[in-house]
């Protein structure tokens, strides 16, 4: 099996990794030793194959783009896009440390149109999001737009509250795409003037079923919404990670997934 060790250039806010780096960055071992990051990579690990096309839509300083750099091999595609500017720096310092061949990066907001758009500049470098009063001013593309339309194993999308917008200008690749792995926040949703569960009806629109776990803690695949499902107070306070695949290989992922214990640590 490949192996997924890596370095990273460091972010903002913490002290360093165990290998190489370069100066004045620090966001990288908070972000690689947390528990859910961990589980992200874990995720992003599992499901493709080698060969198959990853995008990373919200790809930071690019610790799940390079994990799945190494399980698509070369002969793969990883398509990481990032919208601040400087962060998307590190992500071209750590693709380059890595010597990650197979991923391509863009430097764009990611939504529903084409336009400018402002954004925070926070120090936590993986909650900046898109608003009104933001410190700068980013072009924003659709993924339609972005990526060439081909068939994609997995589409994750974490962008702080904006995950709805990204969705909805990727018609096109989300027709051609198995599995979508999306973190969704009722606060950050709310942020943008919608709820998660319009994110779950549009990929339910799109085709896609859901894989979650039922009232006693199996692994199931729900064919209606799923977290739209659940009375708030059930919901996880800080966000949650909706997975979405194509009824086709539901079943398959539902295998690898059990097969790792990805459940085990809830959703």
């Amino acid at each position: 099996m490949a192996q997924r060790s890596l370095s990273l250039v460091r972010s903002r806010n913490a002290p360093g990794l165990s290998g190489s780096f370069l100066p004045d960055v620090d966001l990288g071992r908070a972000l690689v030793r947390s528990e859910l990051a961990q589980r992200n990579e874990d995720f992003v690990w599992a499901v493709p194959r080698p060969g198959d096309r990853y995008i990373d839509a919200g790809a930071n300083i690019g610790q799940l783009a390079l994990a799945d750099s190494r399980r698509v091999g070369s002969g793969g595609e990883v398509i990481a896009i990032e919208a601040h500017p400087e962060i998307h720096g590190y992500l071209e310092g750590n693709v380059e440390l890595n010597r990650a061949r197979n991923i391509g990066t863009s430097n764009y907001a990611l939504g529903a149109d084409r336009g400018d758009v402002a954004m925070t500049s926070r120090r936590s470098d993986d909650q900046n999001f898109v608003t009104d009063e933001g410190e700068l001013r980013v072009p924003m593309r659709t993924l339609d737009e972005l990526v060439a339309i081909r068939p994609t194993r997995l589409l994750k999308v974490d962008v702080e509250g904006c995950e709805l917008p990204v969705l909805q200008g990727a018609a096109s690749i989300l027709k051609d795409t198995e599995l979508v792995y999306c973190e969704l926040s009722t606060g950050n949703c709310r942020r943008f003037g919608y709820e998660p569960q319009e994110v779950e009806q549009l990929l339910l629109r799109q085709g896609f079923v859901f894989i979650g776990v039922d009232d006693l803690g199996r692994p199931v695949v729900m064919k209606s919404p799923y977290f739209a499902s659940l009375p708030f107070e059930a919901l996880p306070a800080t966000g949650y990670n909706l997975v979405a695949v194509r009824p086709a290989v539901a079943p398959e992922v539902l295998q690898i997934l059990s097969a790792q214990g990805w459940f085990d640590r809830g959703l």
